[in-house]
């Protein structure tokens, strides 16, 4: 299940998920290449250091993607498509990227546990108290996965 972001709602979504995220390349064979970055978002735009192969990647082809990870008590990814632009020279390490985004989703992540899937922001239900002893009632116990 995906969600679309509005691209003016980015901002915030990235403010709830964090810094870091996966930048996502290819490379002259299309073979994927992940690194994990720092990205901001800056007047609409993603800014992220990235290394020199990471960097040569993206400026030969510059169709990209971002995945911010499901945060703690959320069950979906943020994943943004964008065409990065390498500033200075592309064998140049750690200098910066930009990536104007092209489109933004909230893509869920599979569970075994549940089919309840939160939004970021969203509290999870209170959990049932445990049963009183002299209930009669047994703690239901989750199986470890």
């Amino acid at each position: 299940m995906t969600i679309p972001v509005e691209l003016p709602d980015l901002g915030e979504c990235i403010d709830e998920y964090g810094p870091v995220a996966f930048l996502a390349t290819v490379d002259e064979l299309s073979r994927s290449h992940l690194v994990a970055v720092r990205a901001r978002l800056e007047a609409g735009t993603l800014v992220l250091r990235a290394g020199k192969r990471t960097r040569s990647y993206a400026a030969a082809r510059p169709a990209v993607a971002l995945l911010w990870p499901a945060p703690p008590g959320c069950a979906y990814s943020l994943i943004v498509d964008g065409e990065a632009h390498v500033r200075g020279g592309a064998d140049e390490p750690g200098g910066p990227i930009t990536v104007l985004p092209i489109a933004a989703i909230l893509h869920a992540m599979p569970s075994e546990e549940t089919s309840e899937r939160l939004l970021p922001g969203q509290a999870h239900p209170a959990a049932e108290p445990p049963p009183d002893p002299g209930s009669g009632r047994s703690p239901v116990v989750a199986p470890n996965p």
